[in-house]
């Protein structure tokens, strides 16, 4: 990977927090400054998740990565974060291409919005028939 690879890596995934409303510098809340590892600040439903972009490394096969935190650590777990620490890192090292690093990080960011309702909760309409049923069997809206 070239620098202009991870700078652009960096700024894509930088500009995808930045649209969901994350915080950063002194507007920062949270387990950033408990941490204080972590540059960005992001409110989800499922709680307060921080993240910082790293770009540098000796390995020119490396893109980055992405240090995730929740502040919730059992909230973690059930997406796939460490079930002590309530780290969720997304590693971009071999085969990715910035774009297709923040395609794939944007798409776990849309994780943390999605709301599960159980599908008996809902009422039954041609509206909830074309919804989309995730693996756990719950109906996404």
């Amino acid at each position: 990977m070239t620098k202009r690879d991870r700078i652009k890596f960096k700024k894509l995934i930088e500009t995808s927090l930045r649209a969901l409303g994350a915080r950063t510098g002194e507007a920062r809340i949270g387990i950033s400054g408990l941490f204080g590892a972590y540059d960005w600040d992001l409110d989800t439903p499922q709680g307060l998740v921080a993240f910082t972009v790293y770009v540098d490394s000796d390995n020119k096969n490396w893109l980055g990565w992405v240090a995730g935190r929740f502040q919730n650590v059992v909230t973690g777990q059930s997406f796939g974060a460490n079930p002590h620490s309530g780290k969720w890192n997304h590693h971009y090292f071999e085969n990715w291409t910035p774009e297709s690093a923040a395609v794939h990080f944007q798409s776990q960011l849309s994780r943390l919005f999605q709301v599960e309702v159980e599908a008996h909760e809902i009422f039954r309409s041609d509206s909830v028939s074309r919804a989309k049923v995730g693996n756990s069997g719950h109906v996404l809206v």
